[in-house]
């Protein structure tokens, strides 16, 4: 399993046929996003602790509510790379996508340990080392959905995921500061 999931990080496209190849239950996917949400609890808050400092942890939730709020969030993925790859032609099903965004929140533990590594050494190269994680995770995750939806183009796979994470994220701000939780100015 480890050996896999190093193979992610290195060659996600052949990694994520053996992923989506194996028929694994949805009830033993959400088990499997129960468990990593609950990681995230955990680890999440270390990440802000070390890049934010100890008023993080006075400003931020309990690991229970981090872990419900992160296997939301992994379903939620799971139908948006669903839902929006069938839009453009793709041919994966909602199976599938889950395991697409299980794995992949299992493959980005290994980048968040070693921003917590950077962060928390005080080292000058923490923000380049962030942002060469997160293009590297953006390249990931594309590679995955385009192997998923059987799609031809790397690029134009990985503009769609960022174009839908900005309609997405938009879209989820706007909800908050309807619904009163998030509050003029404090972004």
């Amino acid at each position: 399993m480890l050996q896999l999931v190093i193979s992610s990080l290195t060659q996600p496209g052949l990694s994520i046929v053996t992923v989506l190849r194996n028929s694994i239950p949805n009830q033993m996917l959400i088990r499997a996003a129960a468990v990593l949400a609950c990681f995230t609890g955990i680890v999440d808050p270390l990440i802000a602790f070390a890049i934010i400092g100890p008023e993080a942890l006075e400003q931020g939730s309990a690991p229970f509510v981090i872990a419900l709020i992160q296997i939301v969030a992994i379903l939620l993925t799971a139908v948006a790379i669903f839902r929006i790859g069938a839009m453009f032609g793709g041919q994966g099903d909602f199976n599938g996508a889950l395991k697409v965004s299980v794995w992949y929140g299992l493959v980005s533990i290994i980048p968040s340990v070693l921003i917590l590594i950077f962060q928390a050494s005080g080292s000058g190269a923490a923000p380049v080392v962030q942002l060469f994680v997160l293009i590297w995770m953006l390249f990931i995750l594309s590679s995955f959905i385009k192997v998923l939806h059987g799609f031809q183009s790397l690029f134009m796979t990985a503009l769609g995921v960022i174009g839908a994470s900005f309609v997405i994220g938009i879209a989820i701000l706007m909800i908050l500061a309807s619904l009163g939780i998030l509050q003029p100015g404090t972004m």
